[in-house]
């Protein structure tokens, strides 16, 4: 009881906060809610990678326009100083993502390893380290799955907000989610599958290639083997 009362008068906190904005807002807001939960249900991985670039583009415009004002360069166009600061820093946060991302659970991991292990630091680090390799490794799916459970908190928030009863909306948000994950990791597959058939075609190609430039052996037709068949 404890923990649905909790849950509920965090909903009405939510509640109250989401309706001092003005009607059309409050709409808006629903809608762009629920357009990116969609997005992070069917298209978790790319979700994720625009969700990451957006920030780190944003930031770097921030600190490129922050630099600008420190070396009084105010002379250089805005729409040069958004274009550079903002591929720098996407570049940046995509990079710092694909590399925060293993190393926090690898952290996590040594951490783990450490309460049950505590005398055996060596096997600690060890652990620690093959977590964050397997991670960077699966590091696409790790965020496809991620991003779904991202996804699928925010329906089941949006659903809530909008007046759906609770139970109604984590069962709309875990059928969305079972289903999402299961349509990209089939996409994944048909991906690889293609991927295979086109690399095969490609070495197929090349090998018949190959063959047709070898020099084949030429017979005299005058050789007496020859004039016998051609007779």
């Amino acid at each position: 009881m404890t923990g649905h009362s909790s849950v509920g008068s965090y909903l009405s906190t939510i509640y109250s906060l989401m309706y001092v904005l003005p009607p059309s807002y409050l709409y808006l807001t629903t809608v762009m809610v629920s357009l990116i939960a969609i997005l992070l249900l069917f298209k978790g991985r790319t979700a994720w990678d625009l969700m990451f670039l957006a920030v780190g583009a944003y930031y770097g415009f921030v600190f490129a326009l922050y630099l600008t004002a420190l070396l009084h360069a105010n002379n250089i166009p805005i729409y040069l100083i958004f274009i550079i600061g903002g591929v720098l820093g996407a570049i940046i946060m995509r990079e710092f993502v694909r590399i925060a991302l293993p190393g926090g659970l690898g952290i996590l991991a040594f951490l783990v390893a450490d309460q049950v292990y505590p005398q055996g630091m060596m096997t600690d680090i060890m652990i620690g380290v093959i977590v964050f390799g397997i991670c960077y490794a699966l590091y696409s799916r790790i965020t496809m799955v991620l991003a779904s459970i991202i996804g699928a908190f925010l329906l089941w928030f949006n659903l809530s907000v909008m007046g759906v009863p609770s139970y109604a909306a984590q069962a709309v948000a875990g059928a969305l989610f079972t289903f999402g994950l299961y349509l990209q990791i089939m996409e994944k597959k048909r991906k690889k599958e293609e991927q295979r058939r086109l690399t095969a075609m490609k070495y197929g190609r090349l090998s018949r290639i190959t063959l047709v430039k070898k020099k084949v052996p030429q017979r005299n037709f005058m050789d007496e083997e020859s004039f016998s068949e051609f007779y």
